[in-house]
């Protein structure tokens, strides 16, 4: 149950709003194609010379607690940024947002 949607229904079979962690098929297309879009970005910015450290945590794991680089990189004394937790139509929006503006 932790990573599988708990799904509840309408009465006429469609998925309740209560089931947040659902994604219809489409989402999955916009989601993959927001993560290309993001390496090829970031890959472009790596090529460029953009190699700043900048580390996000997730929400259980530190970010520099598997890194193989923690002892050389200097971060250790700033405090990452956060995986902030959004419900599925935020996400969406910044996806969108990302689109328009750019990641």
């Amino acid at each position: 149950g932790e990573f599988v949607p708990k799904l509840s229904f309408n009465k006429d079979g469609t998925v309740s709003k209560r089931s947040n962690s659902f994604i219809e098929k489409e989402g999955f297309t916009e989601i993959f194609d927001y993560i290309e879009l993001l390496m090829k970005n970031t890959g472009n910015r790596i090529i460029g010379g953009d190699i700043a450290i900048s580390p996000t945590d997730g929400r259980e794991s530190p970010a520099c607690k598997y890194c193989d680089f923690s002892s050389v990189c200097g971060f250790e004394n700033n405090t990452p940024e956060k995986v902030p937790e959004l419900n599925n139509d935020k996400v969406f929006e910044k996806i969108k947002e990302a689109k328009i503006n750019g990641i």
